[in-house]
Order: C-alpha cells, then structure tokens, then sequence
C-alpha cells in the first residue's frame, strides 16, 4: 500500500512538471463536440490475441476470454458493451441542477488534462443549465465513503490507483446503461480497462497521461560506443536479451544499466487473473511471469544492473508521459525529459523474445459515480463531457508528433493495466529501496525457482482472502 501512495505522489507530480501550453489553433467547439468525439488515432478494435496479451491458463492452456477488470487489451466481442441510447436516457431531468463533484485536481491548474477537463465541463453546464462545486478532502476515500453513509454522496468522483479496490468496497456503480451504443469515443481499451465483474465502472482516456515508457540516456550510449535501445527498436530486436546485453555493456564506472524503481512492476503482466464475476486468483506461476520473473533475478543477481539508488547514475529507467510531444528541431525530446543536460529518449519496454508484443502501461486516473448519486445517467454524461475535453487535446497531439514518437506510442498503446488489489501485497514492488514487508523481494536473494515456491502459496491465500472480503 506504501508504495502504491508513493507511486501516486510520483505521477501528480510529473502531471505537474510535464503540463504543457499547446493552443487549439484557435477552434471553437460548441457543447454537443464534447460529448462523443471520433479519435481516428486512439478508436481501435483490437481481434484477439492481435496484441499478444491474452492469458493463458498454465494447466489447460485454454486462453480465458472473460478476464473482466484484468487490464488486457484484448477485443472480447462477449464482454460488456455501452447499452444506453436516446430513448434509455432522459436528458430533460439534466436542467438546472446543482452537481457535487469530487474531484482531485485544481480546476484552475495550466496542465492541459485539467483544461480540457474543465473545458468539457463548462460546455455541458452551459448546455443543460447546471450549475456545480467541488468537493474534496485529504482523506479521499474516506471522505467518499462517509458521503455516501450520510447520504450526500456527490454526482462523480474522480479516482487516483484506487481501482478496483473502490468497486469492490461497493461505493461506486456500473454505467454501461448510461453510454450511448453508438459512442465513437471510448476505445475497446477504455472500456476494458474500465470494466469489473461484467459491468463498466469507470471513463478512461486510453492514450493520454500515464503511458510507462522506458526511457535512456542517449548521449551514454554515444559516449561508450553502445548500441542503443532506438537503433534495436528500429530494427524490431528490442527484446530481454538485447535489453540485458546494453544493461551489462552500460554498467561500471560509476554508472548502472538501469534504476529500479517502477521498472519491474511495469515489465509484468497479468499477475492475477479476474473472473466475470470479480473473483481473483493467481496467474504467478504462469509461465509468462515465471520466466519474466527469472529475468528479472538474473538482472539483479548476475548481472548486477540495479542501481543501488536513486541517487545513482543509471543508463535507463520507466518513465510516465502524458500525451503531449515536446521536440526540438532534432526530433529530440524536451521539457521534463532533459535532465542533467541530457535530452533522454523513449522505448517501449523490451519484449519477450518470440513475442510479438511490447508491454507498457496505462495509468488509472478515470471518472466514476458514486452509489447513492441523484442521477447516474447525468453523471455518466458529464464525465463523458469532461474525458472528450481531454481527448480533443490528444487528438492535436497525435497530428503532431514526431513519425518515430508515433511508432513508439503505437508499440505500446494496447498496453496492460496494472491493478492493485487491497490485501494482496505479493506483487512486484515499485522500487526495490520501499518494498517494506513485500515478500516478492525474495525474489532478489534466492534462487527464483526456490523463492516462486515459497511466494506462490502466500498469493494464492491473499485472493482467497481478497474474495471472501470483499
């Protein structure tokens, strides 16, 4: 749980260090453009198994097709659908209302997610003559939680890495009914990232803040004559082997292949397996995460690669993005991305060798309604209002970016949600300094097969206890 504070803390704060002044190009949009925006660069249906990401199960090798709330991208035809349209939703009981929002960011902020947010909220408040105030608090879910027992539950909530933990508390509900059948703004993977236990629970924007990405320091690989992770990208052998040999060839003389933190959580996937109706069980032991998770010791205890901290110096390292290209006439990446003199470029994380998919990752900040909101159908079309705001800015971006951001975006846009689960800490830690009690760091001292079967047993018993909880 530490760590997932400390990994929150760490993207507000590069939402605050990477906000950016993109103009619209002087475009004027009327209220009905928030509502439901064609993205042709984000708006994909992916086939099954396209993206290399659908699970298998390790004793039938069956692919299991019904994994709600997992995170996968994969396109399930049978998986819950948006189901509302005109005659299912009265838009005439939107007038002149006053909403509560619970919201955790300053409406008044420069980073352009929260622009387009507020810009997609004036236009629907103008359009049904609403008026609205926000409501927050340090203790957010707590705050949450009392609001809803007092019956003043507000009409959205804005949640930070605390789904599907919130879901299953049972403090927020499904909206599947309330999204129009034929909105050409949510992607497959929005939904499916939003879906738990065969209902839709949450408005994402699917490629927009948060995409983990693996970023290096170039001018390092220059200066030690290393081939570097762009020239294996682009020649499509950027995998675990070539990664491993640029970590090994990187580390020495004061300098480490790479910093820890985030860097092996992200490199995983599917580490439980979510059924349609909620219930978690374990996929550790699944061959993909055996043999990412033999990777990742070798990586520690034969190479050697890890730096020790953050203080070190390191060759490469995860790194959250929003969605905005920052450039110079190079082609090089600015802003948040120079440091210590350096403009550092991005990767996608190394695939497994074979595999034809790169893994990244799709931070969870999303619009949810709370049980008890007076009107969910309004609710859900505000946050629908507020998330096109949004996407109107990533669409601009897309137009703009550099043909190798683009081929790196591409790569890792069908990424792999990673979920946190309350009472189930055996995942793999954030940084290897802030582990705390977290039993995956035998990992890293043992011999991974030895450390698996002592691990394995303790995971199963956390989602067993998960399921009985909750």
């Amino acid at each position: 749980m530490k760590s997932k504070r400390i990994f929150s803390v760490i993207i507000c704060v590069l939402l605050v260090i990477s906000a950016a002044a993109c103009k619209k190009n002087g475009e004027t949009f009327s209220s009905s453009d928030y509502e439901y925006i064609t993205s042709e660069y984000n708006v994909t249906e992916v086939v099954d198994g396209e993206d290399g990401n659908s699970q298998t199960d390790s004793k039938s090798g069956n692919a299991d097709k019904n994994n709600s709330g997992s995170g996968s991208s994969v396109y399930n035809p049978n998986r819950v659908q948006p189901a509302g349209s005109k005659g299912s939703i009265d838009e005439s009981k939107f007038k002149g209302k006053h909403l509560k929002l619970m919201i955790k960011f300053d409406p008044k902020s420069d980073e352009d997610i929260v622009k387009g947010y507020m810009e997609g909220l004036n236009s629907w408040m103008k359009k049904y003559n609403c008026t609205y105030e926000i409501v927050a608090s340090d203790q957010y879910n707590e705050k949450l939680k009392a609001s809803i027992a007092a019956k003043d539950a507000p009409d959205l909530f804005y949640q930070i890495e605390t789904f599907p933990e919130i879901v299953s508390l049972g403090l927020v509900q499904p909206i599947e009914n309330y999204i129009p059948k034929n909105q050409k703004y949510l992607s497959e993977q929005s939904l499916n990232e939003g879906t738990w236990a065969g209902h839709i629970y949450a408005l994402y924007v699917s490629e927009g803040v948060g995409r983990t990405y693996l970023k290096y320091n170039p001018d390092l690989f220059i200066e030690r004559g290393v081939k570097s992770p762009r020239e294996y990208f682009e020649e499509n052998n950027w995998t675990w082997d070539t990664f491993r040999e640029a970590a090994k060839a990187m580390t020495g003389n004061g300098v480490y292949g790479v910093k820890p933190n985030q860097f092996a959580m992200f490199g995983g996937k599917d580490i439980v397996n979510v059924a349609e109706n909620g219930d978690i069980t374990s996929t550790l032991n699944s061959k993909w995460n055996t043999e990412f998770l033999q990777w990742i010791y070798k990586l520690y205890a034969e190479d050697k690669v890890f730096a020790p901290d953050s203080n070190a110096k390191y060759a490469m390292s995860a790194v959250q993005l929003d969605a905005e290209p920052k450039y110079d006439s190079k082609g090089r990446p600015t802003s948040f991305m120079k440091q210590d003199g350096t403009n550092w470029e991005v990767v996608p994380f190394p695939k497994k060798p074979g595999d034809s998919s790169y893994v990244s990752h799709s931070q969870q900040f999303s619009f949810m309604v709370p049980v008890g909101a007076k009107n969910p159908a309004m609710s859900t079309s505000l946050a629908l209002s507020m998330c096109a705001g949004w996407q109107n800015y990533v669409n601009d971006y897309a137009k703009k970016y550099s043909s190798y951001e683009k081929k790196v975006r591409d790569a890792c846009k069908n990424a792999t949600t990673f979920l946190y689960y309350p009472d189930v800490h055996t995942f793999f830690p954030s940084g290897f300094t802030t582990w705390d009690n977290d039993k995956f760091c035998d990992l890293l001292t043992s011999p991974t097969a030895t450390a698996m079967a002592a691990i394995l047993p303790i995971h199963q018993k956390e989602c067993a206890g998960y399921n009985s909880k909750y």
